[in-house]
């Protein structure tokens, strides 16, 4: 039997218009993740101090219960998804779907270190441009060789583009020490690639978008997050289904967020402490 009515039935949910959120997996401190419980910290600390007033969404893949005990009574998310690891294409594929089309949301991996100002230079990024797909912070100039053709058309059809050797040394030797390459490997590799910017109605942009962290409108991008069975997903399918699809990514020209990797080296853990968290 059930006497009277649930009070709860008449009342309307209230959803968040923006979101940033952030995909965890810490299934142990042994090996490859023995420092990476730090990383994660310096991930999601310094996202949120950068995305002040923003809720905070933590998508957890299984971790470990130090992870989890961390996130629950010390970050303390605004939303925390507690689940088996579904890998991170199928996670990215459910945080997509869950909210409002309308709503913004910033996705990134554990590993991506923020500068104060992200959300809000991502954001404008994506209010100025016309039929964006993605926008991201972190500029990286082998990204360039998927996923932005059509960009890179438009931008030559539409605004004034400038090419080279744009993203500076510093940032590339950080990318290379960030995934453990060599750095004059990395000259020699890409040393015929150059970066593209374009100027439009007077504000400038790579003319790609990386996916280990970026921000969308949810119902633009969620028909393009497709799941996987495996728990590491090649991302340039992604990338360039968007590219596909026919819709444009662009890049901060000023770098708001670096990949750390499963190390937090002296140079990101000075930049960490500068920011007196």
């Amino acid at each position: 039997m059930r006497l009277g009515m649930n009070p709860l039935r008449l009342q309307r949910t209230t959803e968040p218009d923006k979101v940033a959120a952030v995909i965890t997996h810490l299934p142990n401190q042994e090996g490859y993740h023995a420092q990476r419980f730090e990383v994660i910290k310096t991930c999601l600390l310094s996202m949120r101090l950068g995305a002040p007033g923003i809720p905070v969404t933590v998508w957890d893949n299984g971790s470990c219960p130090e992870m989890i005990d961390w996130l629950q009574n010390e970050y303390k998310p605004d939303t925390l998804i507690l689940s088996a690891n579904v890998g991170k294409s199928n996670a990215r594929a459910s945080l997509y779907h869950m909210v409002n089309p309308e709503t913004i949301m910033s996705l990134s991996d554990d590993d991506m270190l923020f500068y104060p100002g992200w959300w809000g230079a991502c954001e404008a990024l994506l209010k100025h441009f016309p039929n964006v797909g993605k926008i991201s912070c972190y500029p990286v100039r082998t990204q360039a060789r998927w996923g932005s053709t059509l960009t890179r058309e438009w931008a030559k059809k539409n605004g004034k583009v400038r090419t080279g050797k744009i993203i500076s040394e510093d940032e590339d030797f950080d990318f290379c020490t960030s995934i453990g390459r060599d750095y004059n490997f990395q000259k020699e590799f890409t040393e015929t690639e150059i970066d593209t910017v374009v100027k439009y109605n007077g504000v400038e942009a790579y003319c790609f978008a990386h996916h280990c962290q970026f921000m969308a409108y949810a119902g633009v991008i969620a028909p393009y997050c497709k799941r996987s069975d495996d728990c590491m997903a090649d991302e340039k399918p992604f990338d360039s289904s968007v590219d596909y699809a026919g819709l444009l990514q662009f890049t901060t020209l000023q770098r708001y967020a670096r990949h750390i990797g499963n190390i937090v080296d002296p140079k990101v853990s000075k930049e960490f402490e500068s920011m007196k968290l």
